[in-house]
């Protein structure tokens, strides 16, 4: 059975869903990498960014867009080398010749050791992909989530050697590169191991365009509740369906989980077919509140901007601004964790 997703990507054979493709503006996206581009998609945390590149992956992979491969990786294993670019790039090409294995291409896996040894860290991404593209004629496509998570000289590497490979393309680098993240890393200010800020203008300055994933619309909405209504005979009333709506504006993390709190996490809401908790227009918050935890964005707390926490890096500062929500009971603490997110949400992508 079906439930409403809080936590990581969707997964539409175990999660109501809406088509990730449909959200992403699918044909824009395949008419960039037809074109040889290298583009952003960003969004703020837990609105469904990487549902979108797992989607994009398999529709690359399955032929249907064309003569194409594509692999993903999630960069964040090399978060915590921060500066230390031997350890950093070990842990992200390490992490990527995984991935390709499971996609049945080993030719990562039987070189990129090699080539780190070879070369170190500052060319072995961009000897690799070269490498690997060469070995392959079919174009490449690579998806790299979560970039920003990544902190000084091992953002930087990454960017510069995507940059210097970018003439190359399609037959000796990767046709297409998709860096995502919370912001838009054209506009990131980077500083290098020393503090100082990088100057020359931005390392990734190949980018042609920056999308940004969008929360629900009002419709999308209505159809995420209508899957639960279909599977379990549950219906919504009007005022629930108006009150979802009015509270989350779309935010995918906020629908599921008042969904979630109304529909399953209350005993109340768990009934099928009389309405159950499902009905209730008002008090639908009082059980997410209960029910449901807010992301982690939501829950850690704002530090004071500027100040890092004690035992925390200004870059981590600088990175991330985190969120005090106390979770109080009750409609209080939907109301929280709705007031972080929307201030989460609006900030802006200053580095």
């Amino acid at each position: 059975m079906r439930f409403f997703n809080t936590a990581g990507p969707v997964r539409p054979d175990d999660h109501y869903a809406i088509d990730p493709l449909a959200r992403i503006e699918i044909d824009d996206v395949l008419s960039l990498i037809r074109n040889k581009q290298y583009f952003v998609l960003h969004a703020p945390r837990q609105t469904g960014k990487t549902s979108a590149l797992i989607a994009l992956r398999d529709l690359l992979n399955s032929g249907k867009a064309g003569n194409l491969r594509c692999v993903d990786v999630n960069v964040e294993v090399g978060q915590v080398a921060r500066d230390d670019t031997a350890r950093g790039m070990r842990a992200i090409l390490g992490i990527l010749a995984e991935n390709a294995m499971g996609l049945g291409d080993d030719f990562p896996a039987g070189v990129w050791q090699d080539v780190l040894a070879s070369v170190g860290p500052e060319s072995a991404l961009n000897v690799l992909l070269s490498r690997w593209c060469r070995a392959n004629p079919t174009p490449l496509v690579l998806l790299m989530d979560e970039i920003d998570s990544l902190v000084g000289d091992t953002l930087l590497t990454v960017l510069r050697q995507l940059r210097a490979g970018y003439p190359q393309r399609p037959t000796a680098f990767p046709q297409s590169v998709v860096l995502c993240g919370v912001r838009d890393i054209r506009d990131y200010r980077l500083r290098d191991s020393s503090g100082e800020v990088v100057s020359g203008g931005s390392p990734f300055n190949v980018a042609a365009e920056s999308l940004r994933l969008g929360d629900f619309t009002k419709a999308e909405t209505r159809q995420l509740m209508r899957q639960h209504t279909e599977q379990t005979n549950q219906p919504f009333t009007d005022a629930a369906r108006q009150m979802v709506w009015e509270q989350t504006r779309g935010q995918p993390w906020l629908v599921n989980a008042l969904c979630a709190g109304a529909c399953f996490n209350d005993k109340a809401g768990r009934g099928r077919g009389d309405g159950g908790g499902a009905q209730s227009g008002g008090d639908g918050g009082e059980r997410v509140g209960r029910g449901a935890r807010a992301p982690a964005a939501a829950r850690e707390g704002e530090a004071a901007v500027g100040v890092p926490r004690r035992g925390e890096a200004p870059e981590d500062r600088d990175r991330d601004v985190k969120w005090r929500v106390a979770m109080r009971p009750g409609q209080h603490a939907l109301q929280g964790i709705l007031g972080a997110s929307r201030a989460y949400s609006n900030r802006d992508n200053r580095y």
